[in-house]
């Protein structure tokens, strides 16, 4: 389960070299650079491995390129084709190094810069994932973005300048815990802050809970 399978050849093009492993995929799949991004393009939450050459490390989605397309039902707008280098690109897709104001986290949450990066809450952890909004003429722009969030299954913690958002997964999960369980906001946010990095707690961004 440590080392690459099928010979080091990427188990669904059956051509290029295995980069990644998936370890909630069935049968924790290996890919390439290429088909890591077409597999998870409806599964940006995965949790991912990257192969250095001598072992798998863990790394994150966005480190592969996997980007989140707002009005489309997940497919590229086609106003932004033209202009998405990471709709289709296939430059470099290493991971960055993962940093924080200069400070190394290891295999911490990798800190990204840019508009499109935001911060993704879900069940398997915090997340840092580029979404690209739609660039349709009728597309709904300012505070009306909100609606394309939510047709993605993703309540914005804020209508003005949406930078923080949160799964409808891990909503319904902290209400079945808060429910069954009796689970404390703070706790249950303790608990999505270890599994996203256990090693690295100090690596995810947000740090006060949201408080329903």
């Amino acid at each position: 389960m440590e080392a690459p399978a099928n010979e080091g050849i990427c188990l669904s093009c059956n051509t290029r070299q295995i980069t990644w492993k998936c370890s909630e995929c069935v049968g924790c799949d290996s890919f390439c650079n290429e088909c890591v991004r077409v597999h998870h393009r409806s599964l940006p939450y995965h949790r991912v491995e990257h192969w250095t050459g001598t072992f798998f490390e863990p790394a994150w989605l966005c480190q592969a390129n996997v980007v989140i397309h707002l009005g489309h039902r997940g497919l590229p707008c086609p106003n932004n084709i033209i202009s998405d280098g990471a709709g289709g690109s296939d430059s470099d897709h290493s991971p960055q190094p993962l940093h924080d104001n200069g400070m190394i986290f290891g295999n911490g949450l990798p800190k990204l810069k840019g508009r499109d990066y935001h911060v993704v809450v879900d069940k398997s952890g915090v997340h840092r994932i580029r979404i690209i909004p739609c660039g349709c003429p009728n597309a709904p722009k300012g505070n009306e973005r909100y609606v394309h969030y939510l047709q993605m299954g993703l309540f914005p913690a804020s209508l003005q300048n949406i930078k923080t958002v949160f799964t409808f997964g891990v909503l319904d999960d902290f209400r079945m815990d808060n429910l069954e369980c009796k689970t404390a906001a703070l706790n249950y946010w303790h608990k999505i802050v270890r599994v996203t990095s256990n090693e690295f707690p100090k690596s995810v961004p947000v740090s006060v809970p949201l408080y329903a």
